[in-house]
């Protein structure tokens, strides 16, 4: 690591909501980060579990604030005004960076005159986990490229130009589909650079979120490509498909597994 990164902050802002048990564990995971030119914000939307007794019993934690939102895009808006670091990184409570040393390896690239850096992204599906790669960015007209948790993004991407708080699901997609097409510089990273908890917000609601996507790929080209339209009712597919588990008990089956498996892992 050269002096010159030694000296840049990267800001990992976190969204949260009614999870302390999750946010405690990214928190202690953070804490453990080698590299330690860090800015913890915590974005919570006046949560009513322990997640205010964790808030103030974590030091590592450089500013937090608790109360109502418009939902997540505009906590990490809320978060990307409070940040000073160079580099900022957008987490939820559940979510980890990869390894110890996963900001550490980053800062050892020559990203001097890149805008934004991905890589690749561990997703825990509850029964097990699965390593998914980061696509070229070249393909993003059609979808996100990799997972948002495993993205670094220089704050001045975010000058006049914040989060769309009108998506509830793809916003992330919609600002980097917008700084590709403002011709921002891209850095693909080849490691895992998150750890992702499958449950998020837009996991849960995969038809509304693939229906934002479709229209955010219309707003910014103009047009949506056959292959996104292709995409899309593929996803669709995947999501009746697991509807359908649910209703004939495979989905209580698969929960009963996970039960037994962590059992005896204990």
């Amino acid at each position: 690591m050269t002096d010159n990164n030694r000296q840049i902050i990267v800001t990992v802002i976190i969204a949260t909501l009614n999870s302390a048990t999750e946010l405690e564990k990214t928190l202690n995971l953070l804490s453990l980060q080698t590299y330690k030119n860090l800015e913890i914000i915590v974005i919570d939307g006046k949560s009513q579990d322990n997640t205010i007794n964790i808030l103030n019993a974590y030091p590592i934690i450089s500013k937090w604030i608790s109360e109502k939102d418009n939902g997540i895009y505009n906590a990490m808006n809320k978060g990307i005004l409070l940040s000073n670091g160079e580099w900022l990184s957008f987490i939820n409570a559940g979510d980890s960076f990869h390894q110890r040393d996963t900001l550490e390896k980053i800062m050892k690239y020559n990203v001097k005159n890149i805008d934004i850096i991905y890589g690749d992204v561990v997703v825990d599906y509850g029964i097990f986990k699965r390593r998914i790669a980061a696509k070229n960015i070249t393909s993003i007209k059609n979808g996100m490229v990799c997972c948002h948790q495993s993205m670094l993004i220089r704050r001045s991407q975010f000058k006049d130009n914040l989060y769309n708080e009108k998506y509830k699901f793809v916003s992330d997609f919609d600002h980097t589909l917008g700084s590709y097409l403002r011709n921002s510089k891209f850095k693909y990273i080849p490691i895992v650079i998150s750890n992702y908890l499958s449950d998020g917000v837009s996991s849960k609601y995969r038809v509304q979120r693939d229906i934002e996507v479709l229209k955010c790929i219309k707003y910014n080209l103009g047009y949506i490509p056959f292959t996104s339209y292709l995409i899309a009712f593929s996803r669709l597919f995947l999501s009746f498909s697991h509807n359908i588990m649910i209703l004939c008990g495979f989905d209580s089956i698969l929960q009963r597994l996970k039960r037994k498996l962590n059992e005896n892992y204990h």
